[in-house]
């Protein structure tokens, strides 16, 4: 190819670059654990894993933004304010024909100085930089994964149920699954040895369990570890007698979930349901709205769509998220996806919080051909 012909990814990468952001090139391979850890359990079956010299198994990255993040705090000051662009191979098991290595091009901005406006920035800048593409019209879907967390505090949802809730979280199929099991009555569950664990803490509970086993002999069973197999066992019975879920709290669920529509209509439809259900969301319905109207002060090209269940299944994602699609084929996979994540730093080692925001553009879903593969 022609080191000097423009590409449409040349032409982004020179946009993104005239709008402050750093190229960098992240390394390929890591240790697999960091992104089952903070991406989520479903990625491990995503991942393309190979064992390491140390018995360690490595993985190559399946997505841009923690290895961004760990470039960011292995080159300076966490705190810092930084933004960076990248364009590379990721590489995730993807099925239906759809190759496991392909390219996305993208920007993460660390410790932005604002708030609502760093995330207005970057959803604008993510239409912008998709514009050159021959799109007819674009589905922009917005969402905020603080304001779900917010509404499990207020419902007084038990933590072992928040725990799955989070995790599906983006997926309705799987919410619905569990909010039926929740909705379940009580079983015999609860007879014999988790009758015995009632009132008990969990983690002392949970002690007990592994003390049992120990005492059957039993410190692995089918590569689990004896605090594994305590683990989902109390698990598994709390799921199953729906313990200390009520009925209102999970109509609560129900009813948030169907909270949709246009940027007018959705804050109007969330006060209401905070009115029926006697509950506030405190800070993070406040931070919604707010949001909500710094968008509504800017002139997008494209059918915004607001849905306080819309989620993208990132386990990093901490707040504000969006992705963009077709509108003439909703349906179909996103272009772009992006959010929050104000907690992804800490997590991976900086000793402050640092907040940041990002997108990632499907390169494969919008060009084709040698366009892709521009440098």
């Amino acid at each position: 190819m022609d080191s000097d012909k423009k590409t449409p990814v040349k032409e982004l990468l020179t946009l993104l670059n005239g709008e402050g952001y750093e190229q960098i090139d992240p390394d390929i391979l890591y240790p697999a654990n960091i992104f089952v850890d903070l991406i989520g359990e479903d990625i491990r079956r995503r991942l393309f894993v190979s064992p390491g010299l140390d018995g360690e198994d490595m993985a190559l990255r399946p997505d841009m933004t923690i290895p961004v993040c760990l470039h960011h705090l292995a080159n300076g000051d966490a705190s810092r304010e930084k933004r960076y662009a990248y364009h590379g191979k990721v590489f995730r098991q993807r099925g239906h024909d759809a190759s496991g290595e392909f390219y996305q091009a993208g920007i993460e901005h660390i410790a932005p100085s604002s708030r609502f406006e760093a995330d207005v920035e970057t959803l604008s800048l993510a239409l912008k930089a998709i514009s050159g593409a021959n799109i007819e019209a674009l589905s922009i879907k917005i969402g905020d994964k603080a304001l779900f967390l917010a509404l499990l505090d207020a419902l007084g949802i038990p933590a072992i149920w928040q725990q799955r809730l989070i995790g599906a979280f983006g997926d309705r199929k799987l919410i619905n699954g569990i909010l039926d099991r929740m909705s379940e009555p009580a079983s015999d569950v609860n007879s014999g040895l988790m009758q015995a664990l009632r009132g008990t803490k969990p983690e002392a509970a949970k002690a007990i369990v592994e003390d049992m086993l120990s005492i059957a002999g039993l410190q692995t069973v089918g590569g689990r570890s004896a605090d594994e197999i305590a683990t989902r066992f109390l698990s598994k019975a709390e799921q199953q007698s729906g313990r200390g879920v009520t009925d209102h709290s999970i109509s609560g669920l129900r009813d948030y979930f169907t909270i949709g529509g246009d940027l007018d209509q959705v804050p109007v439809a969330l006060s209401s349901f905070e009115k029926k259900f006697s509950i506030s969301l405190g800070e993070a319905g406040t931070n919604f709205i707010n949001r909500i109207e710094a968008i509504k002060q800017v002139d997008l090209p494209g059918q915004l769509w607001c849905s306080t269940g819309f989620g993208r299944r990132l386990d990093y994602y901490t707040g504000f998220v969006f992705d963009i699609c077709d509108a003439k084929n909703p349906d179909t996979a996103q272009f772009v996806g992006g959010g929050r994540y104000d907690a992804l730093l800490g997590l991976l080692g900086a000793d402050v919080e640092v907040p940041a925001i990002g997108f990632s553009i499907w390169l494969d879903r919008l060009f084709d051909g040698e366009h892709m593969y521009g440098k």
